[in-house]
């Protein structure tokens, strides 16, 4: 403990002498040591460090701060630089700059309150605008425009012009040139290109389909419809017959439709299903088994609101058993359709 005492009390002693000269005041002690000078800083290490521009690297065990500029490297338990960035900024916990032209790497959050253009990785990255930007974490918002890449769980860009990557992708700007590609792809754009379980834009048509079949008795989902594709999710009960144990089946379903005449409409779709199958007659457990479906759909628009569809198909179920063979069965359905 003693040898570290009395370095950590050097360091104390001569940031007191470098920082009485200081003109920026900042927020923070400066307890490192340097070449150069509080203007321009060349080399910096210490438990804190500060410095009005550093040109060349600093590092800070507890964090370092920049009041003007960085231009080449900035580590510490957190970084931050006031003004411009052009270089590297890392750190376990946060960056933060005002403008970057380079990387930031953290584990918890990078933040630009202005421009950035590079790289940011970590949990959650946060830019007010990204020229040429590609972001990779959980969370990735660029508030204004984007251009570049988003990869996460979540993503969001006031406009987009280049790639989203995850699970939940949404682009607010009128104009999304590139590709959504996720379980969920939110955009103001009709034309955006976008590929997922759900695909919504303003003139998404969500309706509910109540229908009965040969397949589940009774069925209820959700469609995503847009000018030629949709998706669908859903839910059906009773795969064996009423008299049976309860069973039921999870789908989704991925198609296209076209206007026929009139009010008629013709679709076709291609879906998976998850099963489990449970008989009255047996007291073994639960079967589950997965199917691959095609349909031909036909609908008929009574009113905005309201119609009705017939749909024909053909499915191919499997347990999730290896020595289970495929079971083919014919698939006939009919219900209507709300909103």
């Amino acid at each position: 403990m003693k040898p570290l005492f009395l370095f950590l009390f050097s360091l104390w002693a001569v940031a007191g002498s470098i920082g009485v000269s200081a003109q920026e005041k900042s927020p923070y002690p400066d307890l490192s040591l340097r070449i150069g000078n509080q203007q321009k800083t060349y080399a910096q290490i210490g438990l804190l460090g500060h410095t009005s521009r550093l040109y060349g690297a600093a590092i800070g065990i507890l964090g370092h701060y920049s009041h003007y500029e960085t231009k080449g490297v900035q580590t510490g338990l957190w970084t931050i630089t006031k003004g411009k960035v052009q270089g590297l900024q890392l750190s376990p916990l946060f960056n933060y700059s005002e403008s970057i032209r380079g990387v930031q790497l953290g584990s918890f959050a990078n933040i630009t309150s202005s421009s950035a253009n590079g790289t940011q990785i970590s949990a959650t990255n946060l830019a007010i605008e990204g020229k040429g930007l590609a972001q990779i974490g959980l969370t990735n918002v660029i508030l204004n425009e984007g251009r570049g890449l988003q990869i996460g769980v979540t993503n969001y860009a006031g406009s987009m012009n280049g790639l989203q990557m995850g699970l939940i992708n949404i682009a607010g700007g009128t104009q999304l040139r590139g590709l959504q590609i996720g379980l969920v792809n939110m955009s103001r754009d009709t034309s955006a290109i976008k590929i997922g379980l759900v695909n919504i834009n303003p003139k998404t048509k969500i309706q509910m389909m109540i229908y009965g079949g040969n397949l589940s008795k009774i069925n209820g989902a959700v469609r995503f419809r847009n000018a030629h594709f949709y998706t669908m999710l859903g839910v059906g009960i009773y795969n064996k017959g009423l008299n049976d144990k309860f069973s039921g089946t999870l789908f989704y379903r991925a198609g296209l439709h076209y206007p026929l005449y009139h009010k008629w409409r013709i679709g076709s779709d291609l879906g998976f299903a998850h099963q489990e199958n449970s008989e009255a007659s047996t007291q073994y457990e639960t079967q589950r088994s997965f199917a691959l479906q095609a349909r031909l759909n036909i609908e008929y628009q009574f009113s905005p609101k309201f119609g009705a569809f017939i749909s024909g198909g053909h499915s191919i179920s499997k347990t999730y058993r290896k020595e289970d063979h495929f079971k083919h069965k014919p698939i006939i359905e009919a219900g209507i359709l709300l909103f």
